[in-house]
């Protein structure tokens, strides 16, 4: 058997969500080819979603499996039944998943984690997934998380010590069951973790729990004789929104007690996370900075929704200049070169190969992707300008670029489309406060007709007060269409106010090609 990767070899930690290997019939052989794409691929640790967490992924003794052929809460869907039977068919031919797959790490080098939900919200009103949802929620509503109206919106309240026994029982199991090297807490499925307004009260609560857990590691280590158990975290991407949700990082690393950290949005890429937060909040603690990487991108315009190799070098470049280790991964499903998930995903797999030599981004072609999915304020997330209150006001959007601007051999081309722009609305765009003076249309993303409202605008940086680092895309409406008109009307018995659209920049982008 190979000895694991030791931390300081790891570039890329992939975390898979468990449910998603079992929707055929899954075969323990299958798993081992999974496993052994990703070595192939570059990844370096395993984080497998065993627990939701209180559903879990394994034929569970403390927590609810969901394939429990007894389990009272029936499927409603086609693809839960076929997952539930593909992973019933594999347990009971004596295949249970995180024995086949820590095994099959093992025998290839590499570690693996059992990665914890730290909370589910199918049962909410949002999702209404309840056959997804563990009867341990179920059977107490009361200690749900809810609105001012009492609406349920969240996972459990986690100031309830029943709650934290409950979950710290199932992660303790997994520990003691199988050959893992550790636990992943993934706190970005999902906040909040304590009732609304008590989230910050909540932070010493949470800060007891990761110190029980990394107790629970050390005991674990030291009964089966082994050296210290990894404990990753899964985080939220700046320290201030970890602190909003009850989850004091700073605390956790003074301490030392993880191994890792992945600051990552819930869904979508963020090429701008501050990862020199964490690497600097990390200084004099052996914790790694694996900022996270997501496939999807979300924006409600882009043609190409799965990410590029070119848009991965960009988010990675940013990263590794803050001084992250490497990246980790989210919605990277396993599979094999011969599937059609991975085929879609090529782009993403070769990252993973290509982040091993971190010098190498800068010698590539690359893209800068800026995703509605931000570490900003929500309202910052998309540029908007409101036709009817922001006129004159000078309204930004950030992004971040480490490019080396002396370098004149590349070529460096900000992109961006603003949608619902008509010929009447006079605009003045800068870089950073500087006019841009060189402005150019570009493609259209209707072939049959040339509407200005369609098209995408492009500037040369090299021509802009653009810098290394830090910047702003700034918008100031001077005139808005004043054809446009806010009414109200009529609409078949009630009235009904019609508002005038905003004006939102979306697929904003740096293009990064050799001259």
């Amino acid at each position: 058997m190979p000895q694991l990767k030791v931390k300081d070899q790891w570039r890329v930690i992939v975390n898979d969500d468990g449910r998603n290997n079992f929707g055929g019939a899954t075969t323990a052989d299958m798993l081992r080819r999974r496993v052994d794409f990703l070595c192939e691929s570059g990844v370096d640790v395993l984080a497998w979603c065993t627990c939701y967490p209180d559903l879990c992924w394994y034929p569970s003794r403390v927590g609810e499996w969901f394939a429990d052929p007894d389990r009272p809460i029936h499927h409603v869907s086609g693809l839960e039944w076929s997952i539930a039977h593909s992973l019933r068919v594999l347990v009971e031919s004596g295949n249970d998943p995180v024995d086949v797959l820590a095994q099959r790490c093992h025998e290839r080098g590499m570690p693996m984690l059992g990665s914890c939900r730290m909370n589910d919200i199918h049962h909410t009103h949002a999702y209404r997934h309840v056959s997804q949802t563990a009867r341990f929620v179920l059977d107490q509503p009361q200690w749900c998380i809810r609105d001012g109206d009492g609406t349920i919106i969240g996972g459990m309240d986690y100031a309830v010590p029943q709650v934290r026994e409950h979950r710290m029982a199932i992660m303790r199991e997994q520990l003691e069951r199988y050959d893992l090297d550790g636990l992943e807490l993934d706190f970005m499925r999902v906040a909040p973790f304590f009732q609304l307004g008590r989230e910050r009260a909540g932070a010493p609560i949470m800060t007891q729990f990761v110190r029980d857990v990394r107790l629970l590691l050390d005991e674990i280590a030291a009964g089966k004789g082994r050296d210290r158990m990894i404990l990753g975290a899964r985080v939220e991407t700046t320290l201030d929104q970890c602190h909003a949700v009850g989850t004091d990082v700073g605390q956790w690393l003074d301490e030392d007690w993880l191994d890792y950290l992945c600051p990552s949005t819930e869904h979508g890429p963020d090429v701008n996370i501050p990862a020199e937060q964490f690497v600097a909040a990390a200084e004099g603690a052996d914790c790694g900075v694996f900022p996270t990487a997501q496939s999807n991108t979300i924006a409600q315009y882009d043609r190409d929704a799965i990410f590029t190799i070119e848009k991965y070098r960009g988010a990675a470049n940013n990263y590794f200049a803050c001084g992250a280790q490497g990246v980790s991964t989210f919605n990277f499903m396993m599979g094999t070169a011969d599937t059609w998930h991975t085929r879609r995903h090529a782009g993403s797999w070769a990252m993973t190969r290509e982040v091993h030599e971190p010098e190498q981004l800068a010698r590539r072609e690359r893209r800068y992707y800026y995703d509605r999915y931000s570490h900003q304020p929500s309202s910052d997330r998309l540029l908007q300008i409101d036709r009817t209150t922001d006129v004159g006001k000078r309204k930004a959007m950030p992004f971040r670029v480490f490019e080396d601007f002396a370098d004149s051999s590349w070529q460096r081309i900000l992109r961006f489309k603003p949608n619902d722009l008509t010929v009447a609305d006079r605009i003045e765009y800068d870089i950073n406060g500087q006019p841009i003076t060189d402005l150019l249309r570009s493609d259209f993303v209707f072939e049959m007709c040339d509407p200005p409202n369609s098209a995408r605008y492009c500037v040369d940086l090299a021509a802009t007060a653009v810098r290394r680092g830090d910047n702003e895309l700034g918008v100031t409406l001077l005139e808005a269409n004043p054809e446009l008109r806010q009414w109200t009307a009529d609409h078949l018995g009630y009235a009904e106010t019609l508002h005038i659209m905003p004006i939102c920049f979306t697929e904003v982008e740096i293009v990064v090609t050799k001259k």
